[in-house]
């Protein structure tokens, strides 16, 4: 009676230890996203921990204040901690560095990864420019992009220009607008531009003129 007694026990301990076990699993799978569920994240978007971006907007010396944020003298830093320093205007250089303007969420800053990844900025086999972005000068109706990466210990930089009212590159206009967007760079109403119109009234000196 005794060994049919541990029998018992012990098969019941198997079957709760079986129990506890299924239970587990279950709960974990609960708690795990799905693969291909929102928060998943593609080992390649996921960008390398000194990720770092630096981005340029130069315009040349006659190039008009264009109410378009894209189209504006800009500066914008992406630092490795999510730091995002921006500045623009007219003193704008590849050289100064502007201040910091925000930090951004891990999210954004992966998401910023992942458009990169997709517009082909993301490979340095890719890239166009080899030289010193400090000795980049626009001409008098030229605009330039710099946009410079540093990842997985490599540095790479692409420069992209266009003149006048041409469109710029599709590729680098998308990735730079993202960037307006996350330092808070808006364009400017279009009001802004328009000829100021003044009117001072009647002729004063209407009465004091001779009637012909």
């Amino acid at each position: 009676m005794a060994l049919q007694a541990r029998r018992s026990t012990l098969r019941r301990s198997t079957i709760a230890a079986w129990v506890f076990a299924a239970l587990v699993l279950a709960l974990a799978r609960c708690a795990a996203p799905p693969a291909n569920g929102p928060h998943a994240l593609d080992e390649l978007e996921r960008p390398p921990a000194d990720f770092t971006l630096d981005v340029a907007i130069l315009t040349g010396s006659r190039v008009p204040v264009e109410a378009e944020a894209h189209r504006r003298p800009g500066h914008f830093i992406l630092l490795a901690d999510g730091s995002l320093l921006h500045d623009s205007g007219p003193t704008v250089t590849w050289d100064e560095r502007p201040g910091r303007t925000r930090a951004l969420y891990q999210q954004q800053v992966s998401d910023l990864w992942a458009l990169a990844r997709r517009l082909g900025f993301t490979s340095p086999s890719n890239a166009d420019f080899i030289g010193n972005p400090s000795l980049l000068e626009p001409t008098r109706d030229e605009t330039i992009y710099v946009i410079a990466f540093n990842a997985a210990g490599e540095r790479w930089t692409f420069v992209r220009g266009f003149r006048g009212a041409q469109e710029p590159d599709p590729a680098s206009l998308t990735l730079i607008r993202a960037l307006c967007d996350l330092a808070w760079s808006q364009d400017l109403p279009r009001e802004r531009f328009l000829p100021v119109r003044y009117d001072f009234g009647p002729d004063p000196y209407a009465g004091f003129r001779r009637r012909s």
